[in-house]
Parts: C-alpha cells; structure tokens; sequence
C-alpha cells in the first residue's frame, strides 16, 4: 500500500511513545484521521504546549511549570522529610497517601547499558541537599503498580536495592547516625542539668522538698518537683553534710519521658563528682550509660 509522507511521519512520531509499535501506530493514525481529527488537533497543541512549557523543578527535579515546583514552595510542607522516588509519576501515587513532606525525584535509575550514569539521576545535587542539614528524615519509596492494578510502595532500607540506592542507603546511614548523635548529646545535656544543677535552682528544690531519713545507710531523702523542667520528679539522697550521693529523676525529653539516675563520689579535697549516670527513654528502649573516672585521681 502506497500511504502519503504525511502519514508515514505521523505513524513513525507515534511511535516513540512506550509499548507502541509499528501495528499500533498504524492503527492510532488511522483511527484520528478517519474518526477525530479535533481530537488529534487538540492533542497536538496540547503536546507543543506541553514541552515548551513544562520543565524541572530546580530543587526537587520534577516535572514544574516554573522554576520551584508547588510541593518545594509550599509553607505547609515539612522540608525536614524527604522522600525519594524514580519519576513524576510516583511523586503524585504518594501525593495520593497524604504524605506531607517533600521529594527528590531522580528521573530515572542508574543503567550504565542506557548511558545512565550518577550525574543523570541527580545524586550530585542530591548529596549537596543533604549536607544543607534541613533533612532530618529521609526515605525511598519504590512506586509500582501489580497486576490488578493496585498500589505497591515499597520503602528501600535492605541490601537488595538497586543502584542508585547503595549511594542513599549510606547517607540514610548517615542521616540515620547524626540523628542519633544530636539525641544522645541532648540526653547528656540533660543529664548534666540535673547533675550540676544552679545554684539557684539548687536553693529552690531544698526550700520545697520533702525529707525523709536517714536510711540504713545515713542518708536523708529529699524529693521534689519541677526542679530543672516543669513536671519532673526529683529525688535526691545526701548524707549529714548535704552532699548528693545519689539522683533520681523522671522528666520529659522531646516528648518521651526520660528515667535519670545518677551516683556521686566525694574526693579527699571534698569536691563532689559525678561517678555513674544512666538515662533510660523507655519509648525508644534505649538505655545510655556514663562514667566519670575523675575521682579516682583524688583517692
């Protein structure tokens, strides 16, 4: 069959849309020619509109009409969230779950055969993102569809994701470590506070507390509240020169309650150290033990 140059063209541009071959085209062709040539005129402009207008998000990299997309300029956004995904179209299937953080979308995945490299996903820009410090949590998510067309997301944390995902598990990883760190350094502060109270706030405890004693050990019980923070427990047990030699402490702590104790050692000089501390977050079922060693100089 002897067909025009122009619909040679048409049924050859329509195949470069996915799992469209030579039949298909053919048929699509003839179907808008025969039957919907409004239709095919209307879908031509809306194509010319479409990639004259629509670019990438600068910091995300998804498909956006101006240079930050709605998700990344949004106020109501938690920045501190991050998700990555492969494409556009998993940005809007987990739009669809009410998540409210924002993303990264790589374009694609790594697939040296297809002239895909690191610098086409974007881990560059990735990486400078995650050094910024904003993220605080950050996750990928696999967006596929199965056979009866229902949603599967698959969050990616083992080892048998692919590339590029090593790359992200280990700023996970690290991601992952410094949150980790920042609490444990705000626990030891905390622990700090109440084991080197001020002066002031030392005064104020002994003016409320309530004492009991001595126990068999000749040590006097006093407790109180509101010590360091509002609504924290305190109890403390000193001997007859008012030196600590045990706390005890239950308070709250970015919003998990926090169980402190702590022990002290009293040198020859009569300075007081802190000897032993626990800090219990029985929410996140982890107990941090610490030492001070300082007194065994003065012994």
């Amino acid at each position: 069959m002897i067909q025009s140059t122009s619909l040679e063209k048409l049924i050859e541009a329509l195949r470069c849309m996915p799992g469209i071959g030579k039949k298909s085209a053919q048929r699509i062709a003839y179907h808008l020619l025969e039957r919907n040539r409004d239709g095919a005129r209307n879908l031509a402009a809306a194509l010319t509109e479409a990639m004259d207008r629509i670019g990438h998000c600068r910091n995300c990299r998804t498909f956006s009409e101006t240079e930050i997309c709605k998700v990344c300029a949004s106020a109501k956004r938690d920045k501190s969230l991050l998700c990555v995904v492969e494409s556009p179209a998993d940005v809007h299937a987990i739009e669809e779950a009410g998540y409210n953080g924002v993303y990264f979308v790589l374009m694609g995945r790594l697939s040296p055969l297809d002239g895909i490299g690191p610098e086409d996903l974007g881990l560059d820009l990735l990486s400078t993102l995650l050094d910024q410090g904003v993220v605080k949590d950050l996750r990928i998510e696999l967006v596929n569809y199965g056979p009866t067309g229902q949603l599967q997301r698959n969050i990616l944390n083992d080892q048998s994701a692919p590339l590029p995902f090593g790359f992200l598990r280990r700023r996970i990883a690290e991601n992952e470590r410094a949150k980790v760190e920042e609490y444990l350094m705000g626990l030891r502060s905390l622990l700090e506070q109440y084991t080197l109270p001020t002066e002031g706030k030392i005064l104020a405890f002994m003016n409320q507390a309530a004492t009991s004693g001595p126990d068999a050990n000749g040590l006097f019980e006093m407790t109180g509240q509101n010590v360091v923070y509002p609504g924290d427990a305190f109890s403390v047990w000193t001997d007859l020169r008012a030196r600590p030699k045990r706390i005890q402490v239950t308070t709250i702590f970015q919003g998990d309650q926090v169980d402190l104790t702590a022990t002290f050692k009293t040198l020859k000089s009569g300075l007081t150290y802190m000897a032993w501390g626990e800090v219990i977050v029985p929410a996140k079922q982890m107990t941090v033990q610490v030492q001070n060693f300082d007194y065994n100089r003065g012994n």
